[in-house]
């Protein structure tokens, strides 16, 4: 295998421990998994402060069964009064008349407002129901992602580790003066082998002599773009062999 081989070899695979490093610091900020901790503390919440909710209705529906009681005890008494014949005085039967009326009135109101605080309550009690049930779902979601994730870690470690190792002995094969070329064309321009592309340098596009073209075919040497600094290769020659 000649240095530009070894060369085409060594930005692949450093390409690869690139991608790969990025995956892992992926998977090492926990983004993903933060993510899913935070959508389970917001339904937590959402289940507390539903719960709340249906306390509070709970509480108002016994505080107004006990003012009906009341209410119902007092149009007793006043519908008695008013209908035992005892009471002879207009002005005070027309008091008590209207006494009447507005103790129903205020009857019903509290009647109205404790059925729509049942119904309040039946679909908090099914809004609850189904945000449990999400909750208990995401959580066991999420101890499956943990396991995945924990796994695909360790995957990663291991392709880490081969990659170095092909990368380390790619080096150990080209020469000195081949992985110098290779260093300052990757630091002064990303990366540093460019493959030729209808007569053209793809890192910089700019044309290339046939004369070069012709010497890059050859492989017997090393030519760099003579625009950009990138070591040219002419993928006929290289990418067949990969």
């Amino acid at each position: 295998m000649n240095q530009l081989e070894l060369l085409w070899k060594l930005q692949i695979h450093e390409q690869r421990l690139s991608s790969i490093m990025e995956n892992l610091d992926e998977l090492e900020k926990g983004i993903m998994v933060d993510n899913l901790n935070l959508r389970i503390k917001r339904l937590e919440r959402d289940i507390i402060k539903k719960k709340n909710s249906l306390k509070k209705n709970d509480e108002r529906i016994r505080e107004n069964n006990l003012k009906l009681k009341q209410f119902d005890y007092q149009l007793k008494e006043v519908e008695k009064s008013l209908y035992s014949g005892t009471i002879t005085d207009l002005k005070q039967l027309d008091y008590m008349d209207k006494e009447s009326k507005s103790l129903r009135k205020e009857i019903n109101e509290m009647e109205l407002e404790i059925l729509s605080l049942m119904e309040e309550i039946e679909d908090l009690k099914e809004l609850i129901n189904e945000v449990e049930c999400e909750h208990i779902k995401l959580k066991k979601d999420f101890e499956v992602f943990r396991v995945k994730q924990k796994t695909k870690k360790e995957e990663l470690k291991k392709e880490v580790n081969s990659e170095i190792e092909i990368i380390s002995e790619i080096k150990s094969k080209l020469e000195k003066s081949a992985l110098e070329k290779y260093n300052i064309a990757k630091k002064n321009k990303g990366y540093a082998v460019a493959e030729v592309l209808d007569d053209e340098c793809s890192g910089c596009h700019m044309i290339i002599s046939t004369s070069l073209i012709n010497k890059v075919k050859k492989e017997q040497e090393i030519f760099q773009c003579e625009n950009c600094g990138r070591i040219l290769y002419y993928k006929n020659c290289i990418c067949n062999k990969e």
